[in-house]
């Protein structure tokens, strides 16, 4: 079972919004041979105009 903490920001670069964010996750209980430990994560979402 994963654990997750995200932070995300919705910031505008030059006429251009983005989302950028990043988190970590600790694998609390996972299967045998399944992830375990610590992981990181960076998130870049290009938002477009409608």
């Amino acid at each position: 079972m994963p654990l997750n903490l995200q932070v995300t920001q919705v910031l505008k670069i030059g006429s251009q919004r983005v989302i950028i964010g990043g988190g970590v996750c600790y694998y609390a209980d996972a299967p045998q041979g399944g992830p375990e430990g610590f992981g990181a994560r960076f998130i870049v979402t290009f938002l477009c105009p409608q």
